[in-house]
Order: C-alpha cells, then structure tokens, then sequence
C-alpha cells in the first residue's frame, strides 16, 4: 500500500509514480520494490506475463519511457517523464547511502561491477566487492537463484538498498524474486543501465536529452548496432496503447509466451 499520500496511477495494472524525487525519497525507510520500465519492455507486456507480472507487483513504476508519457497525452492523462539516470542522480545523493554496507549492487560483468564500485567510491559511496554480485547467464523462462539468496542472507548487516544493474525483462523478474525470497526488508531498485550512462561505461545521456525524450535517439547516433533494432522493437507499445487505452487501469490479457531457450543477462 503506498503511503505518504504519493499520486500513483495504474496504467495497464502497473502502478506508475506521478510525482517527482522528492515525494518518492521519504518512501526509502518503508522499503520499496521500484521498477523502471522502458519502451521496448513495455511493448511485451502481452507477450511475456512473468515480466508483466513483476511490473504490477512492484510498489511502483518510474515513468521513464518518453514515448509513453506522450501517448498519454492522447487520453488527457499527463504523466511527468521520471528516467532511470535522472532518479538514480538524486538517489545517490541520499546521506543514508554513505554509510556502509547500506548498498548491495548486482551487475552484469566483473568489468561492469569494478567499474560501479570505483564510481560509487568516488562518490563516497563506500561499498566493498562482499556487497556486489556478478548475475549468471539467467533461463529467460525461469528466473532464480538461491545462490544470490544464499549471498544475502549471509551478509553480517543487510544493505538497505539493492541495486539491480541488469537488462531490462530479466532485472525486473529478479527483483521481484528478491522480494518474495529474502528474508530481511530492503529496496529493491531496477534502474538497469542508469549507473553505465552516468560513470560512463555506456553513452552519456545529457540532462537536456532526457528532458526532451530523446535518450533513444542518442543512444541509437553512439551504438547503433545493439539499439536500433530495440527501439523499433519500441514502436508495437503504440499498438499496445492504442488497443487497450480506453480501460488503461485494466489488466492486458497476456497471449501465449514464446520463451526462447536463451539465456539474458543484460
């Protein structure tokens, strides 16, 4: 149940935050399960139910997808865009995380995970390669693991913060594995790539590219190959929108998943 009086609007079942930062920060002490889902995960949310199911069950969604903060407009519902870099920004800047062992970061790549931790550092984030964990290759079709679990519960002081930095469809899958499987209350945050475009292992994204929805198209002009085919995957939310937007608090009635065999990390 979201407190703090924090405007939440259901928007195909997934309860999206309308409000800024700095109403979403005091909800930290109650312990949150946050997502942040992008345009080309959204455009599944018929097409893969164990991802849809993980967006209605968090606490709530950040609006970081700009294509469908415009389509809203469409149905006079206006909606404030909130990405994933512009939330985690203000995130650390928060005096809770400069205590130790306060954040627990989960990453893609030993590379990737060095990186976050000299980042943090640097930010007198203090945190320790025992508060960090390198994601296996996940079973898209199933999406566990007791060793991650077995990692947590070991810890001498449980961080307050866990830090998903995965790919999008299979982070917010693990987060919600988080909430129902550890044992101590924590916040689980799945802003994916947020903590790559900011200390640079992936393209900066400037404050007025954000602003003006147009992440997309800097990252497709800087990496083009692994991009471009996932924005135009983008575009079947249009679809999606225009389909079920007359009942937008509904449920989407979830076709048969097509789970491929591979695995997905980021």
């Amino acid at each position: 149940m979201i407190k703090h009086d924090l405007v939440v609007r259901r928007l195909f079942n997934i309860p999206f935050c309308c409000d800024p930062y700095e109403k979403i920060s005091p909800l930290f002490k109650d312990k949150k399960f946050i997502v942040v889902p992008s345009g080309p995960g959204l455009s599944e949310i018929d097409t893969n139910p164990k991802y849809y199911d993980a967006l209605q069950n968090a606490d709530f969604a950040l609006p970081d997808s700009g294509l469908m903060v415009l389509l809203l407009k469409f149905i006079s519902i206006n909606i404030k865009k909130l990405s994933g870099p512009k939330f985690f920004r203000e995130l650390v800047q928060e005096n809770t995380l400069k205590r130790e062992h306060s954040i627990f970061t989960i990453d893609p790549s030993d590379m990737l995970s060095e990186n976050n931790r000299r980042y943090l550092n640097s930010i007198e984030i203090p945190i320790t390669s025992a508060y960090q964990y390198v994601a296996p290759m996940y079973e898209v079709s199933d999406i566990v693991d007791p060793e991650l679990i077995s990692v947590l519960e070991a810890l001498p002081i449980p961080p307050d913060f866990i830090l998903i930095n995965l790919g999008g469809g299979i982070q917010e899958r693990l987060g919600f594995y988080i909430k129902n499987k550890y044992s101590k209350s924590v916040n689980i945050i799945c802003t994916g790539a947020a903590i790559s475009i900011i200390n640079g292992d992936q393209t900066n994204i400037k404050y007025w590219v954000d602003k003006y929805h147009l992440g997309w198209f800097k990252r497709i002009i800087s990496s083009p190959n692994p991009y471009f085919i996932r924005y135009v995957k983008a575009v079947r939310f249009i679809w999606i929108f225009f389909k079920y937007h007359r009942t937008p608090e509904a449920r989407i009635p979830s076709k048969v998943p097509g789970y491929s065999s591979k695995k997905r990390k980021c």
